[in-house]
C-alpha cells in the first residue's frame, strides 16, 4: 500500500507545481493587459466611447482590385475625385497578375517600374497593398504610401491605409510629424486636416487634436463619416459630451451609411449616458437589440448603461 500512496503524493506535489506555475502565468499575463488598457497608453477616453474599425474602410482591398485607370486618384470626401491618370500597361499587367494571387511575379516588375517612374502615384499604392494585403508586413507599407500622399496629398483613401499602418506600430507621434511636413493645396487641406487630426487623437493631443479636426469639418467642408466620428471622440477625450452628441446626430440626420447611422446611435447613447442622461440612452439602444439581438456592440453598450444607472 506503501507505492500508491508515493504515487499520490507525487501526484499531488505536481498538481501544486503545475497550479502555481499557471497562477503565475495568468497574474503576469493581467499585468500585460491591464498596462495596454491603461489610460497612460491609450487615448484618454471611455471604454465604449466607440468601436473603432480598422483604418482601411476606402482604399481597402475592393478597391486596391478596382479598375487601374481610377487606382490611386479617389480625391477627399465631398471635394469631388481628382482627374485620374491612366494606368501604365505594365501597371495594368502587375494587376492583373495579383488579382490571380501572383503578386510575388507583380511586385519585381513594379519595382522595376516605380525605378523608370519615381512619381507613379498609381505603382506606389500597388506595391503598398502588396505590403498590406500579401506580405502582411505593414511597416513595410508605410514609405510607398507617405510617397504616394506626398504624390497626391488629395488622396483621403491612401491617408486611411498610412493611418492603419501607424496604427500597427503605435507610431502616432511620427505620423503628426508626417501630416505636418506635407505641403497643403486648397484640394488637399481637408485630406490632410482629417489625417493630422486622428494622429493627434491617437498620440493624446486631445485638445489640439479638437481643432484640427473641427477645422476639418466645418471649414474644409470635410463631412465624412470617419472625420465626424474622429471630431466626436476629441471632444469626448476632452469631456465636450454636449459637442460630441451634436456630431453624432449630425451623422444620424444625414446622408451617411445605414451602419455608419447605427454605430453614430449607439455612440450617441453613451454620450447620453455620461451626462446621466440614462433614459435617453436606453431609449437609443433598446430599439436596435430589438431590431437585431445579435447586435452584440449595442447590446454591451446597453448593459453598460444599466450599471452605470443602478450605481447611480
Amino acid at each position: 500500500m506503501a507505492k500508491p500512496q508515493k504515487i499520490k503524493t507525487h501526484n499531488q506535489k505536481d498538481l501544486a507545481t503545475w497550479s502555481v506555475i499557471l497562477l503565475a502565468i495568468f497574474i503576469a499575463s493581467g499585468a500585460v493587459f491591464w498596462k495596454i488598457r491603461s489610460p497612460e497608453n491609450h487615448i484618454n477616453i471611455p471604454e465604449t466611447a466607440f468601436e473603432k474599425k480598422p483604418a482601411r474602410s476606402r482604399f481597402s482591398e475592393e478597391a486596391r482590385r478596382r479598375e487601374p485607370q481610377t487606382l490611386g486618384a479617389t480625391g477627399a470626401d465631398n471635394k469631388g475625385p481628382s482627374e485620374p491618370k491612366p494606368a501604365s500597361t505594365l501597371l495594368r499587367h502587375a494587376m492583373e497578375l495579383v488579382d490571380q494571387g501572383h503578386w510575388d511575379e507583380a511586385e519585381p516588375l513594379l519595382l522595376a517600374e516605380l525605378d523608370r517612374n519615381p512619381k507613379d502615384e498609381g505603382v506606389l499604392l500597388e506595391l503598398a497593398m502588396i505590403q498590406i494585403l500579401d506580405r502582411h508586413e505593414l511597416a513595410k507599407a508605410q514609405p510607398y504610401l507617405e510617397r504616394a500622399i506626398r504624390i497626391n496629398p488629395a488622396n483621403d483613401g491612401a491617408i486611411e491605409e498610412l493611418l492603419g499602418v501607424y496604427e500597427e506600430g503605435q507610431g502616432w507621434e511620427q505620423a503628426v510629424r508626417f501630416f505636418e511636413s506635407v505641403p497643403v493645396t486648397p484640394e488637399s487641406q481637408a485630406a490632410l486636416d482629417y489625417g493630422k487630426g486622428t494622429a493627434l487623437l491617437s498620440a493624446g493631443h486631445n485638445a489640439e487634436a479638437v481643432d484640427v479636426l473641427r477645422k476639418a469639418v466645418y471649414e474644409d467642408d470635410n463631412k465624412a463619416f470617419t472625420t465626424r466620428e474622429s471630431l466626436a471622440t476629441a471632444y469626448e477625450s476632452t469631456g465636450r459630451w454636449e459637442d460630441a452628441s451634436h456630431e453624432y446626430e449630425a451623422v444620424i440626420s444625414g446622408p451617411y451609411k445605414p451602419e455608419q447611422i447605427r454605430l453614430a446611435k449607439i455612440h450617441l447613447a453613451n454620450t447620453y449616458a455620461a451626462q446621466k442622461n440614462f433614459s435617453g440612452a436606453r431609449a437609443i439602444l433598446e430599439p436596435l437589440v430589438e431590431a437585431d439581438p445579435k447586435d452584440h456592440f449595442a447590446a454591451q453598450v446597453l448593459g453598460q448603461v444599466a450599471r452605470r444607472e443602478h450605481k447611480q
